[in-house]
């Protein structure tokens, strides 16, 4: 079965972490998959829900939800997200390029 839908807010959050994993300069870009997963899923949780905090009561900001994502399922997740950025900017792009085109 699959697993729970991410929310924005997870997701704003798996961007981050990749960001912030990818970018280590100690560690750098030839990381491991696997090592990379799991310091992925690890920054991923501590920017998740804390005991105590006002929005725990909200579904997609419960400890839990956050806490039970795999590390393999956050990596797949993040180079889709990533994907799709890349792709909107692409997109973008195109279209500035034509609005470009058109004013000369």
């Amino acid at each position: 079965p699959r697993g729970t839908k991410y929310s924005a807010r997870e997701d704003m959050a798996l961007v981050k972490a990749w960001t912030h994993v990818s970018e280590d300069p100690v560690r750098g870009a030839n990381q491991k998959k696997t090592a990379l997963a799991q310091r992925l899923r690890d920054r991923f949780v501590l920017s998740g829900p804390k005991t105590g905090d006002a929005d725990v009561a909200k579904k997609d900001f419960h400890p839990k939800r956050w806490t039970g994502r795999a590390p393999a399922d956050l990596f797949r997740r993040a180079k889709d997200l990533i994907k799709q950025a890349k792709s909107l900017d692409g997109k973008h792009r195109q279209v500035l390029k034509k609005k470009k085109k058109k004013k000369k």
